[in-house]
């Protein structure tokens, strides 16, 4: 997909580009392979939404949505990160606010070595860099979002084949 942008528009090459992607790797390595200066700007709601997920994942969930629980008030601090400076801030609030913190539950461990492993330390998989940002404009997949809505509706597929697109095109003309 990407090389098509490029060969459709080769000036894409030379200007800087910020790319709005979800948390999906092979499409953050498929965009630096051929956009190696661009920058990734990850969807806010999809780091939550991986958050989330991984809290029920650790059967977390009851905590979470409980506002007397320890665990729950902890675990809702965490979905302030992405709010600030992709810098030192997010490490720092890590290590100053939140890892203090950690209540003591083996889940909560290891909420907190996943979120540090894959978000948080500088090698991980998705850094800070990519998620947090203090300004939270445009920090969403929506516009996409809500054109594969509209283009799966049109189609009554979540993923048309050519032959698909193609007959329905016809059939309109």
């Amino acid at each position: 997909m990407f090389q098509y942008l490029v060969d459709a528009c080769p000036a894409l090459l030379s200007s800087s580009i910020n790319l709005h992607l979800d948390l999906k790797i092979a499409a953050h390595r498929a965009a630096k392979s051929i956009f190696p200066s661009c920058t990734i700007i990850a969807c806010h709601f999809h780091v939550s939404q991986a958050w989330y997920r991984k809290i029920q994942s650790l059967n977390l969930t009851k905590e979470y949505k409980y506002s007397s629980s320890s665990i729950g008030s902890w675990l809702k601090l965490f979905f302030g990160l992405p709010a600030l400076p992709p810098s030192a801030a997010v490490g720092d609030c890590f290590a100053d606010i939140l890892f203090p913190r950690i209540p003591d539950d083996p889940r909560a461990s290891l909420f907190s070595n996943y979120i540090v492993s894959t978000y948080i330390d500088e090698f991980s998989e998705f850094p800070p860099a990519i998620w947090a940002s203090d300004n939270i404009k445009g920090r969403t997949t929506n516009a996409c979002e809500s054109f594969h809505f509209h283009f799966s509706k049109y189609f009554n597929c979540p993923h048309p084949n050519i032959y698909l697109c193609s007959s329905r095109q016809l059939m309109k003309k």
